[in-house]
């Protein structure tokens, strides 16, 4: 039915809104997409929205039990593990018949890919191995699993590939033997009360409960400002391509330059300066919406695009951090927990973008920096980390951000005469 067969039918008792009962899209610029196709306007435009929060709300999921499954049962085998179950269900998705098996199938490939992710990133972390290795288990991990011999064999391989000559076999065995004990045992503990014991240590232990809260909230906004920025392209009044197309072709160089800036000014400074910076410019643009709104696009867009690259950098120094941060049994639960506080912001943004940006078109923005400027102030909060070790166990130094401990730096004699 069109506008003028729809104003024939109306009667003095009419409402002034009426249900649409069929719609025609335009297909010149798009031919099928997933609004096309299941009808996601109108009423069921929250449903639309949904779909775009469902990769968060996997990802949340993943990272809140996966985190704990990678610290329990080892890195290589969740990783493995969940590649299988991104395969299957990524798979699956392409055959939807409904929005609802979208969506959920939608839900599972993004929980695996936090898993795959998640692990890769912590056996990186913790083995700073060759690229062109397969994927073993973390030392680490296996050393505060009583799993001696295994830990020795990779750092040997380790050792072999990096061209270092290792110390002694005893030597290693003594060091792996005192990590061990310095640890408090859970072995004591099983079943839901151990899980839920692992869950809240990094809240219960006092060196680390501050620095847990914070870094969540560096997670929670990196997160949210993130994505709200990148799908802001509608609010902005601008062209969605070339505003997808900038966002994405600047997170190139924001990479980049992250890197000599956290070896100049370090951990903490890099990663303040850079939620000043995105709160700064996203703040100026919603003040350009609310009192220019006839200013230039590009003004906007540029601003906007500057903010993206600034809060980039910040959540890729914030994974980093986070790893720097946590001694190595609660590191992958520490990650996954700031994850999940991460996908929460990230799952909220397609709303506060498609709904709060619907009625008040400058409300996202002036949202995004003021939770940018104040996550940029509580960051000052955190023990800088550069220039020191991995911590190994809960029982670390918390002036020094738990970085003191060098087990694994251990260098024999040989390599000390070679470095001479």
């Amino acid at each position: 039915m069109g506008y003028d067969e729809a104003m024939i039918t109306l009667t003095p008792n009419t409402p002034s809104l009426l249900p649409c009962i069929h719609r025609e899209y335009d297909l010149s610029v798009y031919k099928s997409t997933i609004t096309t196709e299941w009808d996601l306007v109108c009423e069921r435009r929250a449903m639309y929205s949904t779909t775009q929060a469902a990769t968060q709300i996997g990802k949340l999921a993943g990272f809140f039990l996966l985190g704990y499954i990678l610290d329990v049962y080892g890195r290589r085998r969740t990783v493995l593990v969940c590649s299988l179950l991104y395969i299957l269900t990524a798979f699956g998705m392409c055959f939807s018949i409904n929005i609802w098996m979208f969506t959920i199938l939608k839900v599972f490939v993004s929980s695996a890919d936090a898993g795959v992710y998640l692990g890769c990133f912590v056996t990186q972390m913790e083995t700073c191995i060759s690229k062109d290795r397969l994927l073993p288990e973390s030392p680490r991990w296996l050393v505060l699993q009583g799993r001696y011999d295994e830990a020795l064999k990779v750092l040997k391989q380790a050792a072999y590939m990096n061209g270092n000559v290792p110390p002694s076999d005893g030597t290693i065995l003594t060091a792996m033997h005192t990590i061990y004990k310095k640890e408090p045992s859970t072995k004591t503990r099983t079943g839901l009360v151990k899980i839920l014991y692992d869950y809240t240590a990094i809240l219960r232990f006092k060196k680390m409960r501050m620095r847990t809260l914070i870094i969540f909230g560096c997670w929670f906004t990196c997160a949210l400002v993130y994505y709200g920025v990148s799908l802001n392209a509608t609010n902005l009044s601008t062209d969605v391509y070339l505003y997808i197309f900038l966002g994405g072709l600047l997170e190139v160089p924001s990479y980049i330059l992250l890197w000599p800036a956290i070896a100049l000014f370090g951990r903490v400074k890099s990663l303040a300066g850079l939620f000043f910076i995105c709160g700064v410019s996203i703040l100026i643009v919603a003040c350009i919406i609310f009192f220019l709104p006839e200013a230039p696009v590009w003004i906007a867009t540029l601003l906007s695009l500057l903010g993206k690259m600034a809060i980039t950098a910040a959540f890729h120094l914030v994974w980093l951090f986070t790893a720097e941060l946590f001694p190595t049994y609660y590191r992958s639960i520490a990650i996954g927990d700031a994850s999940v506080c991460g996908r929460i912001g990230s799952t909220i943004s397609p709303y506060i973008n498609d709904i709060l940006g619907e009625k008040v078109v400058w409300a996202p923005s002036l949202l995004f920096g003021i939770v940018s400027l104040l996550s940029g102030v509580l960051s000052f909060l955190l023990p800088e980390t550069r220039g020191q070790n991995m911590p190994e166990t809960s029982d670390f130094d918390q002036a020094k951000g738990g970085r003191d401990n060098k087990v694994f730096a251990i260098e024999s004699p040989e390599i000390k005469r070679q470095q001479q």
